[in-house]
């Protein structure tokens, strides 16, 4: 029988170790460590150095520090099955029938007739167990050329022995049909000779679930086979054992068999009922494959989709937003605009009408504003008054003081102390503030003010496509809404001593911010009439549930914060 050579390519072996890059060429990479990664606080730290060169791929974790290899398929083989002659037995006890011993009733009770067992090279033998001799029912296992290596002997009060020094290799291999290209590997001889009843290719594996060397695995080609059933004890070790089988074999062609309650193995179930064991193949569960899901997970989801029609986005509860920007869960909303438009200010205001109408929770990740100053903005916007002395009508100091105790229950200020203010860092603390506080809604203002530690090699498009693609899983994951600042390129004004209307792909840094969005909103303020003129475009809309492209005029209260209709639009539709 020629070698088995490895069908797994290196990503595919990389991902049954839990390690997952953005690419596979050759070099350098670094990513986090499926290992230590969860259980540390800096969850996003890329501690594992992967190595891809021309022979395959090592990788090493500097921080909990494990290592291992993946090899290419063209320069690795597996273990090469012997050529020569599996070992025999030192001695090969004389084996006779069952028929009129205590094997034959043995059998019976488990619904397995003589004849069936028979078929397998079942037998009666003498032999020593625990230091006393016994007529034991002999299992003969043989290798795929039909030659004995090994007898597993089981008395009538269920004690096991086998012979010494002899090779391991599953039960009934010298039973598989090279047609089929589909095998069931079980636990224990009994199981097997009882699936046999109702499945063609059985093993089973020779020394138990607690065996983690699987060197059997090597005897026969199992890369041939595309699909696997899986049909282990549901014990500690037969799960774990299920778990090291599949991940060494693909989990991809693996199928999982589930006993129905109160039944630890196939002849239980068997003796049951019949039917039941076949019913049990049929409805093998696919492997869960992390991150793969079948329809039937997202049906109820479907369902209420049809029912209710989709979820539509909360007010902002600026007059006339509604028609082209709704605030929807699990989206990111890039906001753009030129230096000093308002584009910080008409985020804050939405907060708060947010926080006020819709019992929103925020956390503010803003760096061009000390939390103090920030503090006083919102308040303005929640009191509608200014909240500095020299202004006609400042709050007083109660009202600033009820205001601080409101802003308490719905915004959470994520500041970098120790730490450097990168995208996945600031992630992380999102998360603890959704988990903790329940937030709906992150505020990421700029994103200039980021540490960003962009790898060696990595083009800033690539560093902005990789960043948005976190933001997105980040909102979906945790069904929050992102809003996420990021400036033009350097713009100049024209002739009227206005700039150009802000475009999507003005954005500096990168298309992606674009293209990966799911809304664009442009803050344009009108230099020309003064500073209270100003209004909202939304340029890109992915989903209608959200609004449409258009523009809003509004009008910028330079005392209260807040943003209105012009020509005197009541503050009643502030609400």
């Amino acid at each position: 029988m020629n070698d088995i050579t490895l069908t797994k390519t290196i990503d595919q072996q990389l991902a049954d170790k839990g390690i997952q890059l953005r690419s596979y060429e050759t070099g350098q990479h670094k990513t986090t460590c499926p290992e230590c990664s969860h259980q540390r606080k800096n969850k996003r730290d890329l501690c594992l150095s992967i190595n891809i060169n021309e022979e395959g791929a090592r990788w090493r974790c500097h921080h909990c520090l494990w290592e291992g290899n993946a090899w290419k398929e063209a320069l690795r083989k597996a273990p090469t099955i012997r050529k020569s002659a599996p070992k025999k037995p030192s001695t090969i006890p004389n084996t006779k029938s069952i028929k009129g011993m205590w094997g034959e009733k043995f059998f019976e009770e488990r619904g397995l007739s003589l004849n069936h067992v028979n078929k397998f090279g079942v037998g009666m033998a003498s032999h020593f167990v625990n230091n006393k001799r016994q007529d034991c029912i002999a299992f003969v296992y043989r290798s795929g050329e039909g030659i004995p290596t090994n007898i597993k002997f089981r008395t009538a009060d269920k004690n096991y022995a086998q012979l010494p020094d002899c090779e391991r290799i599953p039960y009934l291999i010298d039973c598989l049909n090279e047609e089929d290209d589909s095998i069931l590997i079980c636990e224990g001889e009994m199981d097997a000779l009882t699936w046999k009843m109702v499945a063609e290719n059985v093993i089973s594996i020779p020394d138990g679930a607690s065996d983690r060397k699987m060197d059997w695995l090597a005897t026969f080609d199992v890369s041939k086979y595309k699909r696997i059933y899986l049909a282990l004890d549901n014990d500690d070790a037969g799960i774990q054992c299920r778990e090291e089988i599949a991940r060494r074999i693909g989990r991809e062609r693996c199928f999982i068999i589930s006993y129905p309650e109160g039944c630890k193995d196939a002849n239980e179930v068997w003796c049951l009922e019949e039917s039941a064991l076949k019913q049990c193949l049929e409805s093998a569960e696919p492997y869960p494959i992390k991150s793969l899901y079948t329809a039937n997970i997202f049906m109820e989801e479907g369902l209420q989709l049809y029912r209710g029609g989709l979820r539509k986005g909360l007010s902002t509860c600026i007059a006339g937003m509604d028609e082209i920007f709704l605030v929807r869960p699990s989206e990111v909303t890039i906001v753009s605009g030129v230096a000093n438009c308002g584009k910080s200010e008409f985020i804050d205001a939405v907060a708060v009408n947010m926080a006020r109408e819709h019992d929103y929770r925020f956390a503010m990740c803003s760096f061009e504003n000390p939390v103090s100053e920030h503090l006083n903005k919102i308040a303005e916007k929640k009191v509608g008054k200014p909240a500095r002395k020299g202004y006609i009508e400042p709050m007083d100091e109660e009202e600033l003081l009820d205001a601080y105790d409101w802003i308490a229950q719905h915004f959470f200020f994520i500041r970098a102390e120790d730490e450097s203010p990168t995208i996945d860092w600031c992630l992380e603390a999102c998360v603890s503030a959704v988990l903790r506080y329940g937030v709906n809604v992150v505020v990421l203002d700029p994103y200039n003010e980021f540490d960003h530690k962009r790898p060696s090699g990595m083009t800033e498009t690539e560093y902005v496509s990789q960043m948005m693609s976190k933001l997105k899983r980040f909102a979906q994951s945790y069904g929050v809404h992102v809003f996420f600042v990021a400036h033009p390129a350097k713009m100049r004004r024209g002739a009227d001593g206005e700039y150009p209307l802000v475009e999507p792909y003005d954005i500096a840094g990168s298309a992606n911010f674009a293209n990966k969005s799911d809304v664009i909103l442009i803050v344009e303020r009108d230099f020309t009439k003064g500073s209270k003129e100003v209004r909202i475009h939304t340029k890109k809309m992915r989903f209608k549930q959200s609004g449409a492209i258009g523009q809003v005029d509004l009008e910028y209260d330079v005392v209260s914060g807040r943003y209105h209709k012009p020509f005197g639009y009541p503050d009643s539709t502030f609400v």
